[in-house]
């Protein structure tokens, strides 16, 4: 059955005035017309793009019939079924329209949910992290937790870009569809190329709602970015674990205690400590020992936390009263000089004979438990005469107390941050076996053989007592004062008295009265720790910003723009099917092609617009104004161009003045970024920032996020401005089909898409572009010589027998110059605790030159010795070196089997032109009669056999099965330069940086002579008299006060892996190890002259160096993020020439197409929309979505540029089916 197609009425709009259900009839009487709200005719299509549906072709009036729009317009309809007698009944039709995906309700709605989540988590996160601390660092890759956040935020930033410009590019569209308005909230309204500010206004200003809402929500995306930099930072934080279980490895115990294995180390430890700057040992101070204790479990915690427990605490006592006194003058008659003094106190009375010999004294006297120890004090003069006397009677005391105990791991040198106080009402308490009494007697016990000669400046007697000698050293005075004069106050007595003995007592304890243990107990462990913490601002201000993203999402759903078109209207190829029964509204754009935005504007002006889908592919657009009337006749043609001014238009990030500034920024960003990093590297930072000062902090996390994302949105409007004229570029070069030039839609999408679309178009200056605005995206996520050795000995044998640390201007074998800070260097800063000073500086080491000598024979010359007969290489004279013999006398303690060894000073001479060497003179620290370049010293270490018969049985030099290594050595001293921290303000040396030395500048110091570097110092009554030689029950054990070091001491090694021939190495590194460290106490102590800095700046006599502190935060940049942003701003500069050369936007559009005349006004006149045939003859092709579009066109060829019209002297500019001129001549 034929079926009969209806005309289409002209399409009027119900006027404001109008009754609403009454409606203005076509001129054909085509009966009812449905209301302006035609919802009724669309099926909403969730995936975008429905069923194929073919756009009608136009069948209005011709050409020359006069289109005189209706003062009141109405929305075309379709006539229902049965309307008009005689026709046949039509099929109900039903109009699908375009939805972007982007503003389906699910994508919004999940959207939606993600804004409220987001201050949900931050709050979550913000709390937990107040609560526990922060957040303990799992990974030390710093952009997890620095751009993580900014990461996600980019994400759904890009997410909701897309819905942002969906609403913009449909917003035009709706104005059309509510009713009549004025042009420019319609056919000349952009909200596609304007900057998101301009857009804002623009939105107030004519009320749409909600592109101010999606704009809004966009704007405050990109902030959130920037702040989410600024988010989580790792900072220092002091974290304390309570309750952690402690085990002790020693508790106190007097029942073993062993007079016999009391030795002079704890008075030697005290003098080290108090004298001559040693830190005391572990688990000790001046006045109290404790057991120490660490965590069960310790590898959880750092090396410098700080412990807490409670322990029992040795705290011992000399308890002193001040007596008065009286004395009897000596007799000079009597060779002893005795003299009797009568002392009293209130608890004693005691009568006893003094020597005014002998200005100290210290007598025990037994007394009720416990002893008492009289001090006395005389001063006598040449008469002699008793002139001052002082006394004071002193009982030995202690305790154990229950005590909290405090441990600070960050605390070097001194008390290397050990605290005890007594719990408070805790008892006091002793231990078995440990009275008072014994106490005292060991402490006395443990002075014995410590002599530090006093000095008295009058001509007086200078035998003092042990323990004085030991006192003496805690005055400090001046150099050539009296020791023992302030003594003489009986006050000073008391308290020198009182430190010393509690010292010792306390050394004492620590060596001799622990007893081991696995003890458990509880404590707590503070550490500092780097943490993460969400900081407060940041939170505040992305909780805001979530929260209204989140209201203003929520306007974005219910007022959308929705149902409005039947395609896509954001193609070439979209506005012309949508538009193309349009009749009135084409004829006005006749022309318009050339013009520019503003003569575009004024065709328009004064008229309003309305608009409505009609039919199953096009949208009506026609004019409501009833005072116009637009007539063939009267439409402006083409006009001729001879004498026209051509006006061309570029997009903002496409002029030359941005295309420079595009290319120019990334350029001094990168030069930035590496004088920067040179300046970092060199100072350790760049710029000092305070550790309380949090908007420094926050400004150094956005200020460098706010630059980059400058740099991305600079990037972004030259890949808009590219994206914008690629179509019409290509169509510019020539005739292209449709699919790669008017269906290409580039906008809305991600630089990734872009890139993807632009490469399969051929838009190569797009890709350039796109891909430097997708790399600039990421840019915000991609941003340390005395008559003694002044007791260097007994240093060197508390560093390697106590394991004290170093003392001030030594480590290991390394002698320092005393520094101090020049003045003009001198801050504040260098007295905070924290601070340290690195610098590099030459540095002082001695060092042995040894040769392995065999022995020639081992023999026994008695039954209690052995010689070992050797060689030397006498390298004295400047003839070629001889060889010399020597002997060495060894004494044995067994008849069977015995490991020995020593050192000894080796002296050369000359006898009847023979060089020989004796090693048994007694050495002193001094030059010897050596001559220069002479070996100086002997070490040996080996081990003798014998069997039946026994050694006794053996005749004067008989051979003996020994094997013994002897080394003859050479002293000499080497300069090398070490890169060495300090901490301030005393100049210790960092444990936690050791000296580092640079070997390569290794020079040997000369002796004074040009050339000659050998030195000859003797080193071994020194050695043997302040290096301890451990009693050990094993007799056939006794390597010597030196080789005890070696073996047994810090860092000891096995001896048998010194003995024998190939152990020789090792054995002569071990040696020279404890010879340096030795010499470095020797040579610090006694060879140091003042080298001040002159008044001219001696250069000589300072160093550079470099200052830095914990507790001052130091900004510092990092060297991988800066080459990551260097390569990225590289390539983004690359491509940003690329896509410069690619494209030249010079010429090629008169006016803006980002709106819908500006569009239509390109494709005005042209075939396309003047053949009404043009798009019948596609029938069967795909409905024209996005890429559907083109099958609309077949195999036409498009392009862009001036076409000659029918009459002579005109032509138009725009796009149509053919060639184009591509200019035309024109005055500029």
């Amino acid at each position: 059955m034929d079926k009969q197609v209806r005309r289409k009425p002209v399409p009027t709009w119900p006027s404001p005035d109008s009754n609403p259900s009454s409606v203005t009839q076509p001129h054909d009487n085509a009966g009812s017309i449905s209301p302006p709200d035609d919802r009724i005719f669309f099926e909403e299509s969730s995936s975008g793009v429905s069923d194929a549906f073919l756009p009608q072709a136009h069948t209005g009036s011709s050409a020359d019939d006069a289109i005189k729009p209706s003062p009141v317009m109405s929305v075309a309809g379709y006539h229902q079924p049965g309307t008009e007698p005689g026709m046949e009944e039509a099929p109900r039709f039903h109009r699908r329209t375009w939805n972007p995906f982007w503003l389906q309700l699910p994508i919004l709605a999940s959207l939606t949910i993600i804004f409220a989540f987001v201050p949900v988590a931050l709050l979550v996160l913000y709390f937990m992290s107040n609560d526990r601390s922060g957040f303990r660092v799992i990974t030390t890759n710093h952009y997890s937790w620095t751009y993580g956040p900014t990461a996600l935020i980019v994400i759904v930033s890009t997410l909701w870009s897309q819905v942002d410009y969906n609403v913009r590019s449909l917003v035009p569209w709706h104005n059309l569809r509510r009713g009549a308005c004025k042009p420019e909230r319609s056919i000349l309204l952009d909200y596609i190329s304007p900057i998101s500010i301009i857009r804002v206004f623009r939105a107030v200003k004519y009320q749409d709602w909600v592109v101010l809402a999606a704009t809004i929500v966009l704007l405050l995306l990109k902030l959130a970015t920037i702040i989410s930099t600024g988010l989580i930072s790792l900072e220092p934080t002091l974290m304390t674990t309570q309750n952690e279980t402690f085990i002790t490895r020693s508790v106190y115990d007097a029942t073993n205690l062993n007079f016999s294995n009391i030795d002079t180390t704890p008075t030697y430890t005290f003098y080290g400590v108090s004298s001559l700057g040693l830190t005391f040992p572990n688990g000790t101070l001046d006045n109290v020992a404790v057991p120490l204790s660490q965590p069960l479990e310790s590898d959880r915690f750092p090396s410098n936390a700080t412990l807490s427990w409670q322990a029992t605490a040795f705290y011992p006592n000399f308890n002193c009263e001040r007596g008065t006194w009286s004395f009897t003058q000596p007799n000079p008659q009597d060779i002893t000089l005795q003299f009797n003094a009568t002392v009293s106190t209130a608890t004693c009375h005691v009568t006893t004979e003094l020597s005014a010999i002998d200005p100290t004294q210290l007598q025990q006297f037994p007394w009720n438990e416990p002893d008492r120890y009289l001090l006395t004090v005389s001063e006598t003069n040449n008469a002699p005469k008793v002139t001052s006397f002082s006394a004071a009677f002193c009982i030995p005391e202690y305790r154990l107390v229950n005590s909290d105990v405090t441990l600070d791991g960050t605390v070097v040198g001194g008390t290397n941050g050990l605290s005890v106080s007594p719990v408070t009402s805790a008892s006091n308490f002793t231990l078995d076996g440990l009275s008072s009494t014994v106490l005292g007697a060991a402490v006395m016990n443990a002075t014995q053989g410590f002599f530090l000669r006093a000095t008295n400046a009058r001509n007086i007697s200078e035998n003092v007592d042990y323990f004085f000698g030991l006192m003496s050293s805690l005055n400090h005075p001046n150099p050539g004062t009296s020791t023992l004069e302030p003594f003489l106050e009986t006050e000073n007595l008391i308290q020198q008295a009182q430190k010393a003995f509690s010292s010792v007592a306390v050394q004492f304890a620590a060596r001799n009265l622990l007893a081991p243990s696995n003890a458990t107990l509880i404590g707590t462990v503070s550490f500092q720790e780097n943490r993460l913490h969400v900081q407060k601002v940041s939170v505040i201000l992305m909780v805001v910003i979530f929260l209204l993203s989140f209201c203003l999402s929520i306007l974005v759903g219910f007022f959308r723009p929705w149902n409005i078109v039947p395609h896509n209207p954001n193609t070439i190829a979209g506005i012309a099917v949508l538009l193309q029964s349009s009749t009135t509204f084409k004829r006005m754009l006749s022309g318009t092609g050339r013009m520019s935005f503003p003569s575009l504007s004024s065709r328009s002006s004064g008229h309003e617009f309305g608009g409505v889908a009609s039919g199953e592919s096009t949208f009506l657009i026609e004019p409501a104004d009833s005072s116009t009337k637009y007539e063939t006749s009267r439409i402006e043609k083409p006009a001729n161009l001879d004498d026209q001014f051509i006006s061309w238009w570029r997009p903002f990030g496409a002029k030359l003045y941005m295309r420079l500034i595009s290319l120019v920024v990334p350029l001094a960003v990168i030069a930035i970024l590496e004088i920067i990093q040179h300046k970092s590297d060199h100072s350790d930072g760049f710029v000092n920032i305070g550790l309380d000062n949090k908007s420094t902090r926050y400004a150094i996390s956005w200020l460098p996020a706010l630059a980059m994302f400058g740099i991305a949105a600079l990037y972004g409007s030259v890949n808009f401005a590219t994206s914008v004229l690629a179509p019409y570029h290509t169509l510019w070069r020539g005739s292209k089909p449709a699919d790669k030039s008017i269906s290409v839609n580039l906008f809305g999408k991600s630089a990734l898409i872009v890139f993807v679309h632009g490469a399969r178009a051929g838009f190569w200056a797009v890709c350039a572009t796109a891909l430097a605005s997708f790399l600039a995206s990421f840019l915000t996520i991609v941003t340390d010589i005395a008559n003694n050795d002044s007791a260097a000995g007994s240093l060197t044998s508390l560093i390697i027998w106590s394991n004290l640390s170093y003392p001030l201007w030594t480590y290991q074998d390394l002698v320092f110059p005393t520094l101090d800070l020049s003045p003009d260097s001198i801050e504040s800063s260098t007295q905070s605790s924290d601070a340290l000073v690195t610098v590099t500086i030459p540095a002082v080491r001695a060092r042995l030159n040894c040769t392995v000598n065999p022995p020639i024979s081992v023999t026994a010359s008695s039954e209690e010795f052995i010689n070992i007969n050797a060689t030397y290489l006498d390298t004295c004279s400047e003839d070629e070196p001889t060889t010399g013999f020597f002997d060495l006398s060894i004494l044995i303690e067994t008849n069977d089997k015995q490991t020995f060894g020593d050192i000894q000073d080796l002296h050369v001479f000359s006898n009847d032109g023979t060089s020989t060497a004796n090693t048994q003179e007694v050495g002193n620290v001094e030059y010897p009669t050596n001559a220069e370049g002479c070996p100086s010293l002997v070490f040996f270490l080996g081990q003798f056999f014998t069997s039946p018969p026994t050694f006794s049985n053996k005749s004067d030099d008989s051979p003996i099965d020994a094997d013994v290594s002897v080394l003859v050595c050479t002293q000499a001293l080497q300069q090398v330069k070490t890169r060495t921290t300090f901490l301030m303000p005393n100049f210790d040396i960092d444990p936690n940086h050791p000296p580092e030395v640079n070997e390569s500048s290794a020079i040997f110091i000369t002796n004074g002579t040009a050339g000659d570097f050998i030195r000859e110092y003797q080193i071994f009554n020194n050695i043997v008299a302040e290096f301890p030689n451990p009693t050990v029950d094993d007799v056939d054990f006794d390597p010597g006060a030196f080789y005890s070091a070696v073996i047994s001491g810090k860092d000891g090694i096995p001896v048998g892996e010194l003995l024998g021939q190939s152990n020789v190495d090792r054995l002569i590194n071990a040696t020279n190890y404890v010879y340096a460290e030795h010499m470095a106490q020797t040579i610090s102590l006694n060879m140091r002259q003042n080298n001040s800095i002159s008044s001219d700046k001696d250069v000589s006599s300072t160093f550079p160096g470099i200052l830095s502190q914990s507790s001052q935060l130091r900004l510092k940049q990092n060297k991988a993020s800066k080459i990551t942003l260097q390569v990225f701003l590289g390539i983004i500069f690359l491509s940003g020439i690329a896509g410069w050369l690619l494209m030249d936007t010079r010429n090629l559009l008169t006016h803006n197409p980002c709106s819908i005349a500006g569009t239509a006004s390109f494709l005005a006149d042209s075939k396309i929309w003047e053949d009404e045939n043009f798009f019948e003859s596609r029938v069967g092709s795909s409905h024209p979505g996005d890429h559907g579009q083109a099958g609309l066109f077949g195999g036409k060829l498009f392009s862009l540029g001036w076409w000659s019209e029918d009459r002579e002297g005109t032509v138009r500019f725009g796009i149509d089916v053919g060639d184009a001129l591509r200019r035309v001549d024109t005055k500029r």
